[in-house]
């Protein structure tokens, strides 16, 4: 894979739902991918393989015996596994009419010409949450999704679980978070992190009145699931966000947590 157009790092697309969305989006950007293979389950769905032979990947397709198919992908494949590579400059427009930024730039570039909603994960250890989460920000409209700190990486199961989610929202990999905390506030962005510990800072989900609305300009800082976000980060935040839970339960799933804050935070911000 020579080409400096595409990244060099291959993607792979799991399972039927998430190989039909690839398929859609393939046959409106042909030039925007370049297929490596797809893997078919010996007596594979006829329906899949002629949406591949009309857009013109019938000689990707590699069938395997189901023994071996199960044996080589240990994830829920349902028979199907695409690997992919895709270019960088791809520009996704949502639905807000806002414009995610193409994937071959700089942080510095991200949050200078693409203002918006980002959001920072600090130290997230299961990879089916990370997965989710990339599920729920691009849903919810993020820009894009940073992932630091020692914790899951970008592998199998959190591509399984985001589905065809990582094909529409940036997802970068960072060691330091603090590069683009740095950087974000140069740019006038606000700094929010999601916690259960109250200082006064802290800002209660629905009394979002009380943060600024003016330029649009978020970054959403979410910690591990054991101990949340490290008070050097905290330090950093111009205000804590927290949701009011009625119950006994003093915490939320991180994915769950982070599903209800974006949501009253576009609603807040666009609806």
């Amino acid at each position: 894979m020579g080409d400096k157009k595409f990244m060099t790092k291959p993607k792979i697309i799991i399972g039927k739902k998430a190989a039909l969305e690839f398929i859609k989006l393939y046959s409106k950007n042909p030039d925007e991918f370049r297929v490596n293979h797809i893997y078919l389950k010996e007596g594979f769905s006829k329906k899949f393989i002629d949406e591949f032979c009309k857009i013109g990947l019938e000689n990707k397709i590699i069938f395997k015996p189901k023994s071996e198919f199960d044996k080589e992908f240990s994830l829920n494949h349902q028979g199907i596994i695409i690997e992919y590579f895709q270019k960088n400059e791809a520009i996704i427009t949502l639905k807000n009419g806002l414009a995610r930024p193409p994937k071959n730039i700089s942080i510095k570039q991200m949050l200078k010409h693409y203002p918006g909603i980002y959001v920072v994960t600090d130290r997230i250890q299961d990879p089916h949450n990370l997965g989710s989460m990339i599920r729920t920000v691009e849903a919810l409209g993020g820009m894009a999704l940073f992932v630091s700190g020692k914790g899951a990486s970008l592998n199998e199961t959190v591509q399984k679980v985001a589905t065809s989610s990582l094909l529409y929202l940036p997802v970068v990999e960072i060691s330091n978070p603090f590069t683009i905390l740095e950087e974000a506030k140069k740019l006038e962005y606000w700094i929010i992190a999601t916690t259960t510990k109250k200082s006064e800072k802290t800002v209660l989900l629905n009394e979002l009145q009380g943060l600024p609305k003016e330029n649009q300009k978020y970054i959403i800082l979410v910690g591990s699931e054991s101990d949340g976000l490290k008070k050097v980060l905290l330090d950093e935040a111009h205000f804590w966000l927290e949701i009011p839970l009625l119950g006994q339960t003093e915490s939320l799933n991180v994915n769950q947590a982070l599903s209800i804050l974006l949501y009253k935070f576009i609603e807040y911000l666009y609806l």
